[in-house]
C-alpha cells in the first residue's frame, strides 16, 4: 500500500504539480473564472488569459503540489468518491492522455490494494475468532470434566455411606441376635 502511494504520488506530483492552480483570469477585470482549471486540453475563452490563481479546486484541497497533498488526493481516489472529477480537473489542465494515470490508480489502488488489505484484515479477525474459540472450547471441555468428576465423587460418596449403613445394619442385627441368645 505504501509503494503504491509512493509511486503515485510522485508520479501525479510530476504530471500535475502545480498546475491545479491555473484558472482563467479575466485580462481587464483581473477576476478569476472559478468553473473550471485551464490548459493545453481547455483554452480559456476570448478576453481571458490561463495564470496561475494559487488556488486549487475543492477549497485547496485537491493538488500535486507536494507529497503530501498527492497522497492525499490518491486517498481521496482510492475512497472512490469524487476521483472523476479530480481525473477531469487533470484532464483540463494538462492532456487527455492523463486519464491513464487515473485509471491505473483506480484498478491498482481503489480495487486491488484495498481487496489485499480487506483480506488481511478479515484473516486475523479469522485467525482470531478461531484462537477464541479454541479458548471457549478448552473451558468447555474443562467445564465437562469438572462436572463429570463431582459425579463420580458424588457417587463414590454415596456409595460408601450406602456400605457404611448396610455395615450398621448388619451390625445392629447382629446385637439383636447375640442379645437374644444370651436371654
Amino acid at each position: 500500500l505504501m509503494f503504491a502511494f509512493v509511486t503515485f504520488g510522485i508520479v501525479g506530483m510530476q504530471l500535475f504539480g502545480g498546475r491545479y492552480s491555473h484558472q482563467c483570469q479575466h485580462d481587464a477585470s483581473r477576476q478569476f473564472n472559478l468553473t473550471g482549471l485551464c490548459g493545453p486540453q481547455y483554452k480559456c475563452p476570448e478576453g481571458y488569459s490561463c495564470t496561475d490563481s494559487n488556488q486549487n479546486p475543492n477549497r485547496g484541497v485537491t493538488s500535486f503540489d507536494n507529497f503530501a497533498a498527492s497522497c492525499l488526493t490518491i486517498l481521496n481516489c482510492m475512497s472512490l468518491e469524487g476521483w472523476f472529477e479530480i481525473c477531469v480537473y487533470g484532464m483540463e489542465c494538462t492532456r487527455s492522455v492523463s486519464v491513464i494515470y487515473f485509471v491505473l490508480l483506480i484498478f491498482i489502488c481503489a480495487f486491488f490494494i484495498v481487496n489485499l488489505v480487506v483480506a488481511v484484515i478479515f484473516t486475523a479477525y479469522n485467525e482470531q475468532r478461531e484462537k477464541k474459540g479454541k479458548t471457549f472450547r478448552t473451558i468447555k471441555k474443562r467445564e465437562q470434566i469438572r462436572r463429570i468428576n463431582a459425579e463420580v465423587e458424588a457417587t463414590n460418596i454415596l456409595a460408601r455411606l450406602n456400605r457404611h449403613e448396610r455395615r450398621q445394619s448388619s451390625g445392629s442385627k447382629k446385637e439383636v441376635k447375640l442379645k437374644s441368645n444370651l436371654r
